[in-house]
């Protein structure tokens, strides 16, 4: 996909206040969204923790990760492993950051601007080895996670059926671009995650 600049959107930052996080985590992260994107049908999860990365879709209102289904060999959401949380969807994306002892949350919401540009990039996804047809996974016959192997060894599980996995997805990022007023020049001002394509 051609890398194409539109107009008519910026991006916006809200802090977020919060009590600190507790091994509930999963319940907590989804309280913090506003009530527009706790209706947003489908939203994900991608986090980075000490032990690995950690994949989630919320459903039903609830999030469930990847050793959710029953994959012992992904880490669980903890806070006290946690470094970084991107909870996303085409509502916007809710990011949370450790800051020492402590994690940092906003909500980073669009607006429509005329005068503001933007550009979708797509990021495949690492990871070649998946199930082959008829190999056994955990969890259930149709997994909602797939197992998936980069190319360092690490193991992951995406939030994607088989069929989707095997067809080589990625993430969509959304550049939110801003002017140089001396030279004109573009460059990214802001960026966030949007969804799976």
């Amino acid at each position: 996909m051609p890398l194409e600049i539109k107009d008519g959107l910026c991006l916006r930052r809200i802090p977020l206040d919060h009590p600190p996080l507790t091994e509930a985590i999963a319940n907590e992260v989804l309280e913090l969204r506003p009530e527009a994107a706790r209706r947003d049908p489908r939203m994900w999860m991608l986090a980075f923790a000490d032990d690995g990365i950690i994949w989630g879709r919320v459903s039903d209102g609830t999030l469930r990760t990847s050793p959710d289904h029953g994959d012992w060999r992904c880490p669980r959401l903890r806070p006290r492993t946690l470094w970084r949380l991107h909870l996303f969807g085409e509502s916007g994306e809710l990011r949370m950051q450790r800051a020492g002892n402590e994690f940092r949350a906003e909500w980073l919401a669009e607006d429509a601007d005329p005068e503001a540009s933007y550009l979708d990039e797509l990021r495949l996804l690492i990871g070649q080895e998946v199930p082959t047809p008829g190999e056994a996974l955990p969890g259930p016959p149709e997994p909602d996670f797939v197992l998936a192997r980069g190319m360092a060894g690490e193991i992951h599980t995406p939030p994607l059926s088989l069929p989707e996995m095997r067809r080589r997805s990625a993430l969509r990022v959304r550049h939110f671009l801003h002017a140089d007023p001396d030279t004109g020049m573009l460059r990214v001002h802001d960026t966030r995650i949007v969804g799976f394509c």
